[in-house]
């Protein structure tokens, strides 16, 4: 396990609850947020009879931009925090993004924290064969003797025996908290097969629903056999991964590409992907990473960036531009989740921490209002984004994860998403399913990744797997797509 305490962030954050920025009050808040970590360490049973012997970790999220006054004080906050977790007998541990906590000031501090659980992805899940080192804005030479764990993968959701949870992907290198009785079996032999594919994108063409797109391992494809025959497309990057994809019809597309987890750029294409141009792209901040992307014609178009951070924050900047990408303005997003737009001035934005939240705008995403929804009261309940056949008549996709069965909810509208009434209830689901993506009422996506251990005698052999699913009766039945270059 790794203890972890949220408390107090930057000063110079969005977040309600902040630090001083005057750095001598910022220590001694750091030393009050290690007296209270280390009490409750002890009620929970990690800490000995005192309240010392276990490490616990720090969260500090990202506040980028940020000036040197804010930087100072953060630091400070967090000698406070190692000062004082040692006086208790206990070990200092933080967490922050690489370049937007500004992870290597807390190295040069009077009191630095002895490891380091850094926030720097290269995957959308788990991944073999991680690196510890080479991260941007963290030099391999600050703790560097087995004193950090790094989170390379955001919140995804994985399946075992039929139990689904979201969880982010780590690789650990530093200190932890190892319940005595877990020891036996993490000495014993365990093997891991990977079947995994970085799914990053998929999706019909919007006027065009014989044909389809795929993102996987950074390599864009498209089909128009029946999902049978995929073939990949060049894109205008030999060196750059494809994270975003979206194509209007037959003709017009729009990717992102990055060559790294900082410069991302947009490209269009007007012939069906023969060729690709550059336009403007948002200028994104450090650690705010493509979400999805969206055009409902040749002009107007949005692209929502999410906050790189751990999977109990959503945070999102939606940017729209009206002109081709030759400008873009910035909204807030209530939530950072992926939008669809039916019209230039109407959309929908769904999911969120719990995955229970929907909102709606109606003015091109200036503005956004919650929409209250008659949901189960038992589960885990993940709201998908709502599909349109007109301005009135849509399906909002609802995916109920609960102990004793797993269920498939499709509610309807008639009057533009106003009100919403249940329709339809499916049990006979695949094993992992726990997110969807609706097309159109009828066509519809979903990924999961599924895994299997079995004993061996001396251990276990493990296999994870990544499956992409359709369907073509509204989440009545399901298939296994084929997965260009993996084998089903």
């Amino acid at each position: 396990m790794i203890p972890t305490w949220v408390g107090p962030q930057a000063p110079c954050s969005g977040y309600r609850l902040r630090m001083s920025s005057d750095p001598v009050v910022a220590f001694q808040q750091g030393q009050a947020e290690a007296d209270t970590a280390s009490l409750a360490a002890r009620q929970i049973g990690l800490a000995g009879s005192g309240m010392g012997g276990t490490i616990i970790y720090y969260d500090i999220e990202n506040y980028n931009p940020a000036n040197k006054a804010c930087r100072k004080a953060v630091t400070s906050f967090i000698s406070g925090w190692t000062e004082r977790l040692h006086y208790w007998g206990n070990r200092s541990g933080a967490y922050g993004g690489a370049c937007t906590s500004y992870v290597s000031d807390w190295a040069s501090t009077v009191y630095p924290p002895e490891n380091l659980w850094v926030a720097a992805w290269n995957a959308v899940k788990y991944k073999k064969d991680v690196s510890l080192f080479g991260i941007t804005c963290l030099p391999d030479t600050l703790w560097p003797n087995h004193q950090r764990i790094r989170q390379y993968a955001p919140g995804h959701n994985e399946t075992y025996g039929n139990v689904t949870f979201n969880i982010d992907s780590n690789i650990a290198d530093a200190e932890v908290v190892i319940p005595t009785h877990a020891i036996s079996s993490l000495l014993s032999s365990t093997s891991y097969i990977s079947n995994l594919a970085d799914i990053l994108d998929y999706g019909d063409i919007q006027n065009s629903p014989d044909q389809s797109w795929l993102i996987i391992d950074g390599i864009l494809f498209r089909n128009a056999l029946n999902h049978q025959d995929w073939q990949p497309i060049i894109g205008p990057l030999s060196e750059a991964a494809i994270r975003k994809a979206f194509f209007l019809d037959d003709r017009h597309g729009w990717l992102i590409a990055t060559t790294n987890e900082i410069n991302h750029q947009l490209f269009v294409t007007n012939d069906n992907g023969q060729t690709w141009q550059e336009i403007s792209t948002p200028s994104l901040d450090t650690g705010w990473l493509p979400h999805s992307l969206q055009f409902t014609d040749t002009q107007n178009g949005w692209i929502v960036v999410k906050q790189l951070t751990r999977s109990n924050f959503s945070n999102g900047i939606l940017h729209r531009t009206t002109d081709s990408g030759k400008s873009w303005q910035a909204f807030d997003l209530p939530i950072g989740e992926a939008v669809r737009f039916t019209t230039p001035e109407v959309g929908w934005v769904a999911g969120g921490v719990g995955g229970n939240e929907l909102y709606h705008t109606l003015d091109g995403g200036r503005s956004w209002r919650l929409v209250k929804l008659d949901l189960p009261k038992d589960g885990r309940i993940t709201i998908s984004l709502p599909t349109f056949t007109d301005y009135k008549n849509g399906v909002l996709p609802v995916i109920i994860l609960a102990q004793a069965e797993n269920s498939f909810i499709i509610y309807t509208t008639q009057d533009g998403g106003e009100t919403w009434q249940l329709r339809d209830t499916y049990t006979n689901l695949p094993e992992g399913f726990s997110t969807v993506n609706f097309i159109n009422p009828q066509v519809g996506w979903s990924t999961t990744t599924v895994g299997t251990c079995r004993s061996t005698g001396v251990g276990k052999d493990c296999t994870l797997e990544s499956i992409l699913w359709t369907t073509n009766d509204g989440g009545n039945t399901w298939v296994v797509e084929e997965i260009p270059g993996r084998i089903q």
